[in-house]
């Protein structure tokens, strides 16, 4: 087998690695959340993960495609500077795209029909910006060239963000929760660059 090939064989296991411990880390997620939080919460949380995660394609706004077609072949052809200049519009149209979605998530929660409280609205839209951020980070690692890189980012993502969120609403509640996977994306974001 080439290096070429090697290299491409471990990029590829690196991902499916990182994809099935997060798999893990949110089965089991689904499984002690429910009991640790109770009905009332538990059903708090799920209205707003559905929001969460709902929001997340308009904060996407399709740059995935856009990210795999064109930068790949920039960075193929060792073009850096027209990588560089992609890249940094790309992820300038994803941050604007990320922090409407997260207004429309403070929006929307805040609404009196959904019983949430002011302060938990903006806690997820806190948190919901980060994830957007984060999610927005590791997509980009793969067309970068980064796959150790991303599959080491999607597995201290999922387990960072469980143990972050139930350690904040110990201490919290779920506002707590939410502020703590929000500081918890941050640090990842500033450890992926």
């Amino acid at each position: 087998m080439t290096e070429q090939g090697r290299r491409g064989l471990s990029n590829v296991g690196r991902v499916l690695a990182g994809q099935g411990v997060n798999t893990l880390a949110l089965l089991l997620a689904a499984v002690v959340l429910p009991r640790l939080l109770g009905p009332v919460d538990y059903g708090r949380f799920a209205t707003v993960s559905a929001v969460v995660s709902v929001l997340f394609i308009v904060s996407t706004l399709g740059l995935v495609a856009a990210e795999v077609r064109f930068i790949s072949p920039l960075r193929r052809a060792g073009d850096r500077r027209a990588t560089a200049e992609l890249t940094s519009s790309i992820w300038g149209v994803r941050l604007a795209g990320s922090l409407a979605a997260a207004l429309v998530c403070l929006a929307w929660l805040s609404i009196p029909v959904t019983d949430l409280g002011f302060r938990l609205a903006a806690a997820t839209a806190c948190f919901a910006l980060s994830r957007y951020v984060f999610q927005g980070t590791r997509s980009l690692l793969l067309p970068l060239g980064r796959a150790g890189a991303y599959g080491a980012y999607q597995v201290a993502g999922s387990v960072l963000f469980v143990g972050a969120f139930y350690l904040g609403y110990l201490l919290s509640g779920l506002v707590g929760g939410f502020v703590a996977a929000t500081v918890a994306n941050g640090l990842l974001f500033l450890a992926a660059w």
